[in-house]
């Protein structure tokens, strides 16, 4: 990937999509991040919908680590309704299904009604600019990678992303080059990061302790305004088989919805070879 700098997280090659160098996971530079996949896959349905609809559920699966090798996408209508439209694709990479999504989008209608919540509805108690920066590169595998290069990441500190549990993103390139950065793109790109925020590996743990999610559900009240999503997390895990993490969504103005997400964990009883590299967090 001799893109540096890159423009955009995915190039147009044909009917092909193309990972570029902002694309890769803390693990290898091999494999996509989750979060650009996940963005890929929102703007890709979001495109086969029609103007005047609103992206409020976004499910995917990671059915095989994405490459960061050129990328086909499927991609089809549901359903097409005056009110909802519901669409489905799929991602594969040498011909072989490595992703399947599906987005469900209303249309927005004129109503006099007042919002209602049985919840708080209040702006988070944090901002961006009251966490540091995270620079993933440097604390990741060396190579360049989604966090850091794709996107913004700000946690407590700045040192430790992984447990971190609140986190503010922010998209630093669009999915493909000049194209508009939706709503739901943005929060599925931050929504991912869910598991690692969430994670309840312990600093003894990290040669024995891998962990990725399989999966990411998102369902929102409303589209998230501004640049900035809040991802704030938490997980229970079994012994050494998998774990759920559930996170809330929020923007500057107040909560907007939830994610979950569930993660496939490995536990060895005895602390891996010193060669070995630990999946911080596989998506």
């Amino acid at each position: 990937m001799n893109d540096f700098p890159p423009v955009s997280l995915f190039a147009r090659a044909g009917e092909t999509f193309v990972p570029t160098s902002a694309t890769p996971g803390p693990w290898s530079p091999a494999v996509c991040h989750g979060g650009a996949v996940a963005a890929l896959m929102a703007h890709l349905l979001e495109e086969a919908s029609s103007p005047g609809f609103e992206s409020l559920s976004f499910n995917l699966d990671f059915l095989r680590p994405v490459p960061t090798a050129p990328l086909e996408a499927r991609v089809r209508p549901l359903r097409q309704g005056r009110r909802i439209h519901l669409i489905e694709g799929e991602l594969t990479a040498s011909g072989v299904v490595v992703a399947r999504a599906t987005l469900l989008r209303f249309r927005a209608g004129e109503t006099a009604m007042e919002p209602r919540s049985h919840h708080s509805d209040a702006p988070p108690p944090d901002a961006p600019r009251d966490f540091a920066f995270h620079d993933a590169v440097r604390h990741g595998a060396g190579h360049r990678q989604f966090m850091a290069s794709g996107i913004e990441v700000r946690v407590p500190g700045g040192d430790t992303f992984v447990g971190a549990r609140t986190g503010w993103f922010r998209l630093l390139l669009p999915v493909l080059p000049g194209a508009a950065t939706s709503p739901m793109v943005r929060v599925a790109a931050a929504a991912d990061h869910g598991s690692g925020l969430g994670s309840l590996a312990l600093p003894s743990e990290a040669r024995r302790i891998t962990y990725a999610n399989a999966d990411l559900a998102i369902h929102l009240s409303r589209p998230a305004a501004g640049e900035w999503v809040r991802v704030e997390a938490a997980s229970r895990w079994t012994a050494g088989r998998s774990g759920l993490t559930n996170s809330v969504i929020s923007d500057a103005d107040g909560p907007l919805g939830a994610g979950q997400q569930i993660v496939a964990i490995e536990y060895a009883s005895v602390a891996a070879e010193p060669h070995r590299v630990t999946i911080a967090a596989a998506s």
